[in-house]
């Protein structure tokens, strides 16, 4: 057996033991030439070599290395060579073994456990919560006294405090950066030898709060169709329940000083006991769908609002069997929407522009309540969301979101296809009660629903239900008739969804 041979020998234990594959960077340096293989017949002790390896930062493969061919040696002191090296038993991979079990089991000093300790990131303005045993400190050292936690620097925002066994970080960190965490210690054998000394953590960091890097520039005040960057209303005690309604300026129009392009309308004849609703968001791409969207809400209303007042109507509507009822009002909310789509054109063709700077898309919807059972009758052109949550938990969605060719597309109110299939753009559900109806624009849907199979499954309607119900940093007390609510549905239009920074318009019936 020639030299080469031996050392390819002792190069395969080596990966046995260690798992280190053939052309890792970490393989100890094995020769392959006619030289003495330095690596094994000059080993030094195995203790030498694991304080050495403490010293330098060395990986725990040096120290494997040493252990093992310390066995080699150890159990062939006379090899020479040209000496055929005996086969290495299990005995001695076992022995091996055991000594790198023991190496690894020394102890870290108190520095080293400090240094090593890992800390979760923070976010500037976010809630910061993290405890740990102190034991992981002292490790039953009773010579060790632990007598102050903290972070550097103190500035940041988060505290450290050490309290019943437990060292506890929180607060609100209020500047980005990297910071520390620190602990003063000293002996308990004080003594005029006594020192109190300070170790440091690794470095954790504070990350900038993501909608801090967000402007919010105002819109140019010379435009035409000046709207405001956020609007809410609401109304209680409509057939025992209420309705909230709120729209907010997206991130990325404010980031540009755009103006918010949605819109909403909404009116409640109390002589009928119908309730009108009506919401629009403006094509981003469209220089004046603000107005579009407005024109579309206001003209929806108001034309159901002059019909549905009308004692003539309502006796013909009551006089129809369920079915037709359905059908009579379908019709009716679909020429309703045509009407809007016809006025839209009307304003641009007087302001000589193109009918595309004006594009929106359209959701709405009438609700009334008969002797057992409310009656909800919709239409819907484009995207966004219009749908009802009853008292199991069921869905009923009311509209069919429009998709393009291509992601983001949709269709708008002025798009002549849209009025050729009456089917597809009206929606009709009776029950005998439910929780809520919801309509809101792409700018809500898309962040909480993600996709149109999301918004058939009646599960993700109850998980966001209970998330306006009970989100802990926009909470909304819905048990509360007052203008407060509002304000507070508008605050939750402000939640953070990354990639989703578009105008959002919510309404809530419930």
């Amino acid at each position: 057996m020639t030299e080469h041979t031996e050392i390819e020998k002792k190069q395969d234990v080596l990966e046995m033991l260690v798992d280190i594959p053939k052309d890792s960077e970490s393989s100890p340096d094995i020769k392959a030439s006619g030289t003495e293989d330095k690596t094994f017949t000059n080993a030094p002790p195995l203790e030498n070599a694991l304080e050495a390896s403490q010293v330098s930062g060395n990986s725990t493969t040096s120290s494997i290395s040493h252990a093992i061919s310390e066995v080699v040696v150890s159990e062939n002191k006379e090899v020479k060579d040209e000496t055929v090296l005996p086969s290495i038993s299990v005995l001695r991979i076992n022995k091996a073994e055991k000594q790198i079990q023991q190496a690894s089991a020394v102890p870290l000093t108190f520095r080293e456990k400090v240094s090593s300790l890992r800390f979760p990131n923070a976010m500037q303005n976010h809630v910061y919560k993290y405890d740990f045993s102190i034991d992981i400190l002292s490790n039953g050292n009773n010579q060790l006294d632990i007598l102050a936690v903290g972070i550097e620097p103190a500035s940041c925002g988060i505290t450290a405090k050490i309290e019943e066994g437990m060292v506890k970080l929180f607060g609100i960190p209020k500047e980005k950066g990297v910071i520390k965490f620190w602990v003063e210690y000293g002996t308990s054998e004080k003594n005029e030898n006594f020192k109190r000394l300070k170790e440091f953590s690794t470095e954790f960091t504070i990350f900038p709060d993501p909608k801090a890097l967000w402007k919010n520039l105002p819109v140019d005040e010379s435009a035409p169709y000046q709207t405001p960057n956020e609007a809410k209303d609401g109304l209680y005690g409509i057939s025992g329940k209420n309705i909230l309604l709120a729209s907010k300026r997206g991130r990325s129009h404010a980031h540009e000083g755009k103006f918010r392009d949605d819109s909403f309308s909404f009116s409640w004849i109390s002589e009928f006991g119908w309730l009108i609703v009506a919401v629009s968001d403006g094509a981003g791409s469209a220089e004046y769908s603000r107005k579009g969207s407005e024109i579309a809400c206001e003209s929806f209303v108001s034309e159901l609002k002059n019909k549905l007042s009308s004692a003539d109507t309502n006796q013909k509507i009551d006089s129809l069997d369920k079915r037709n009822q359905e059908m009579a009002l379908e019709r009716l909310l679909f020429s309703t929407a045509h009407q809007a789509a016809l006025k839209i054109k009307d304003i641009a063709n007087e302001n000589q522009e193109p009918v595309k700077k004006y594009s929106a898309t359209f959701l709405g919807y009438i609700a009334k309540k008969f002797e057992d059972e409310w009656l909800v009758v919709s239409v819907g052109i484009g995207d966004g969301a219009i749908a009802l949550l009853d008292m199991k938990n069921n869905i009923h969605l009311l509209n069919e979101p429009d998709g393009g060719e291509y992601v983001g597309q949709t269709r708008f109110l002025t798009t002549p296809e849209v009025w050729q299939d009456t089917c597809k753009r009206t929606f009709s559900v009776r029950v005998h009660d439910f929780q809520c109806v919801f309509a809101m624009t792409d700018g809500v849907s898309d962040p909480m629903f993600e996709t149109d199979n999301n918004l058939k499954n009646s599960q993700k309607w109850v998980e966001f239900w209970n998330n306006l119900k009970n989100s802990e940093e926009y909470p909304i007390h819905f048990c509360n008739h007052e203008e407060q609510t509002q304000e507070e549905l508008l605050s939750w239009l402000d939640f953070w969804s990354k990639g989703n920074h578009d105008d959002r318009t919510l309404v809530v019936f419930y």
